[in-house]
């Protein structure tokens, strides 16, 4: 088991299977399914099905071991919270956000119980709930546990991947806040800290992701592709043409050819994220609908009206479904669908329905970006022009 581990560290995720997968049988046959040793491996083989996209079977694994540990172990040993640590990051992957959180706030108080605050462990799992927050657009909460877990990362030193990768984290958070200054800082410094696991390591690499989606906010939109296809490649070649941070990864160039005026090159790497996410997660996944609504953007952009809607209905529906009433009002993607879906109205001259979605997205935004961020503005600069037509003139 412990080569499995030593290549499943490296990002040798195939060769890290092989053996985990040789090792599970082996301590099934001598010590049976129940013991330990067994759960530990199923555990670790889970991790990597994870890693691998491959959740059926991911899920499979992290239960057997999740229900044999608090069987043998009881619920609050390091075993189990690790375990449930690794369900919450499954459930993410598969649109069950209630039950990512409820995973992770267990093992936080876990590990917090047992271990105290500034253990790796506990600082790690407020990594992790820092990161859903995030992709909720709960803002404040993920700023509050990224700063705690940054202070408690202090003891690790900044080369330790907990502190970059906390780093990396606070990076993107501000990205998406547009204090874009203080994001630039934050990658400087995990770049920095990331230099010992050498170019093509997983970490670094979605470090360079994020760096790109930097660059693009900023207008770089040069530096911006030379990022995104750095990560595209290491990516491709760590986890293979299907992975679903490869296939973000075209999501990212599509949206910055979008930015370019490159039609046609946004248009292919928007179908070929969409075909991946279609086979990977499905037609309804979250991560299908962002690049849905992404290619509703688009479709704008190129005067294809009738798709644009289509495409833009297909992901709010998608995203209210997955999401519910009050899940979407904070969530970036689906006010991003919103603010679309106006656009698309507004061409069209469709101005009290486009005001309709405005006023949604405008008042979602405004929620999780503030008052004074552009897109709010943006926003608040259209509805007084839908509403008074002439002040402008």
């Amino acid at each position: 088991m412990g080569l499995g581990l030593f290549y499943t560290v490296l990002s040798r995720l195939t060769e890290a299977e092989a053996l985990l997968q040789q090792a599970l049988q082996g301590f099934k046959k001598v010590s049976g399914p129940e013991h330990t040793l067994t759960l530990e491996t199923a555990k670790c083989l889970g991790d990597v099905y994870n890693m691998l996209d491959r959740f059926d079977e991911a899920e499979d694994a992290f239960q057997q071991a999740f229900l044999g540990f608090k069987k043998a172990l009881g619920p609050e040993h390091m075993s189990t919270l690790m375990t449930a640590q690794s369900l919450g990051s499954l459930y993410i992957n598969l649109d069950r956000f209630r039950e990512a959180e409820a995973m992770f706030k267990q093992t936080l108080q876990g590990y917090e119980k047992a271990l105290g605050p500034g253990h790796p462990s506990t600082l790690l799992t407020a990594q992790s709930l820092a990161n859903f927050y995030i992709t909720q657009g709960k803002f404040s909460e993920a700023k509050d546990m990224l700063e705690r877990a940054l202070q408690g990362c202090k003891a690790l030193g900044p080369e330790s991947p907990l502190t970059f990768g906390t780093i990396c984290s606070l990076g993107l958070l501000y990205t998406y806040q547009g204090r874009l200054s203080e994001a630039e800082n934050m990658f400087e410094r995990a770049c920095q800290g990331s230099k010992g696991l050498g170019p093509e390591h997983l970490l670094t690499l979605e470090i360079v992701k994020s760096v790109g989606l930097l660059y693009t906010e900023q207008g770089r939109l040069d530096e911006a592709e030379a990022m995104h296809k750095r990560a595209f490649q290491g990516l491709e070649i760590a986890l293979g043409p299907e992975s679903i941070l490869v296939l973000d990864t075209l999501n990212d160039l599509g949206r910055l050819y979008t930015k370019q005026d490159r039609l046609s090159e946004a248009e292919a790497m928007f179908n070929r994220a969409l075909q991946g996410f279609e086979k990977s997660s499905g037609p309804e996944r979250t991560s299908t609908l962002v690049i849905v609504n992404n290619m509703g953007h688009l479709y704008t952009k190129q005067g294809r009206f009738d798709e644009a809607e289509a495409m833009h209905e297909r992901a709010l529906q998608g995203f209210e479904k997955a999401l519910g009433p009050r899940g979407i009002e904070t969530h970036i993607p689906t006010l991003d669908c919103l603010e679309g879906f106006g656009d698309v109205c507004y061409k069209q001259g469709k101005l009290q329905t486009a005001r309709r979605y405005y006023l949604r997205a405008e008042h979602g935004l405004r929620a999780v970006l503030g008052a004074d961020h552009e897109r709010v503005r943006r926003l608040s600069e259209v509805l007084e022009e839908i509403e008074h037509p002439f002040s402008a003139l």
